[in-house]
């Protein structure tokens, strides 16, 4: 009876010791792994559009709040561009970083301290797209004024780009369910001249963008077509087979400026290059009838040779240019709203509605989940050197997280 009594005890002593090695080791380990920092950026309403600046060290958020919002990297609000903005539908920075433009119901232009620089008049209707052109001299704005046009910095006219029958589309979703369809694409100057406009029947322009170079112009239109300009007004190409009337149509150029990505809000991705050649359909599968497979973003990484795409089907998938799917990110649990490369092209960051944000190689292995916000994650981006993620919320924050230890 003494034997069994002392094996038992010898069991249950060896039971123990090793429970307690275990955790002991757990411990260390969680207590080796530095933590992930993360900055809060509030607003009053949901936070939907984040961009960083090129030397990464402010931050521009955009919110329902009808606020545009500029901080440094320890959350301290640098500046608030609200003077006029009756709800703003994004922001850009220049390329110097010096300037911000915004959209709304105008497009504006201001200093990095808060400083209405100049407003851009002679559109109509809503501004959805604003963007500089790489030298940081010219402005190129879709708007609800049926035109798309080029403005200097002291607000005159120089070209107008005539828009074939379509709709010109924005850079970005749109923030409400309210805002009316764009008619117009407008290219503006930080000079506030307007220098061209691109016009024709009443097609909703809501895409308007310069290529990296800066002497091409991409348009995205209702009409389900894609076209190609130079900054003189000519149209060039004509990318056509998206679907008609779909108000979320955007187009991209590449980083090397030869091909164009367009997505329209349904469940394909179409690639060309600059002659209007088509070069792939990128497709998800469809899930079921109740979840259809939208794709809601689709961006190149910075060699010109992979694009990621993010859909309502949970995942994103990254593609070559041939269209062949070459990785499945698969883990969020919910609508993926945003995929992107970081500046090196060895890294992924995705937002979803299961409210987390989450890094992958691109081998597609999960790097790191970013947990924190409360309500869908809407939208992520690196840095410019890769080691800082902002995201913006519905849960009325955006937040800047550390990721210069998550590595691939």
């Amino acid at each position: 009876m003494a034997r069994k009594n002392y094996r038992r005890w010898r069991l249950l002593a060896g039971t123990f010791l090793t429970l307690v090695a275990i955790a002991m080791i757990t411990a260390f380990q969680f207590k080796s792994e530095p933590p992930l920092k993360s900055v809060v950026l509030p607003h009053s309403d949901n936070v939907f559009r984040t961009k960083f600046n090129y030397k990464g060290d402010q931050v521009l958020t955009t919110s329902r709040d009808q606020t545009v919002r500029l901080w440094n990297l320890s959350g301290k609000r640098l500046a608030s561009f609200k003077e006029g903005i009756d709800w703003a539908i994004g922001a850009d920075f220049s390329p110097q970083g010096d300037r911000v433009v915004t959209k709304s119901k105008s497009t504006r232009i201001w200093n990095t301290s808060g400083q209405l620089l100049a407003e851009l008049k002679g559109g109509k209707g809503v501004v959805y797209d604003a963007h500089f052109n790489p030298k940081g001299d010219r402005i190129i704005t879709a708007s609800s004024g049926k035109s798309v046009q080029i403005w200097d910095t002291s607000g005159h006219l120089l070209t107008e780009l005539k828009e074939p029958p379509g709709k010109v589309l924005r850079v970005t979703p749109k923030p409400k369910s309210d805002i009316s369809t764009s008619k117009m694409a407008h290219l503006e100057a930080s000079s506030s001249k307007l220098l061209s406009k691109l016009q024709g029947e009443p097609n909703q322009v809501l895409r308007a963008n310069f290529n990296p170079n800066g002497d091409r112009i991409v348009t995205a239109s209702g009409d389900g077509v894609i076209r190609i300009w130079d900054t003189s007004g000519k149209l060039l190409t004509e990318l056509k087979g998206l679907q008609r009337g779909i108000m979320h149509t955007k187009a991209d150029f590449s980083p090397d400026g030869k091909l164009v990505v367009a997505t329209a809000g349904m469940d394909v991705a179409r690639v060309w290059d600059t002659s209007g050649k088509l070069l792939a359909e990128l497709k998800h599968p469809l899930l079921s009838y109740k979840e259809p497979r939208v794709m809601h973003s689709a961006y190149f990484n910075p060699q010109s040779d992979r694009l990621v795409t993010a859909s309502a089907d949970h995942t994103a998938r990254i593609w070559d240019m041939a269209g062949n799917q070459l990785v499945e990110l698969k883990g969020h649990k919910d609508v993926v709203y945003q995929a992107r490369f970081s500046p090196q092209g060895d890294r992924i960051v995705t937002a979803s509605a299961d409210k987390t944000a989450r890094i992958w190689d691109t081998a597609g292995n999960l790097l790191i989940e970013l947990k924190g916000h409360k309500d869908k994650v809407g939208d992520a981006a690196f840095s410019p050197d890769g080691n800082l993620v902002i995201t913006g919320s519905a849960d009325r924050t955006a937040r800047i997280w550390d990721v210069s230890t998550i590595k691939p």
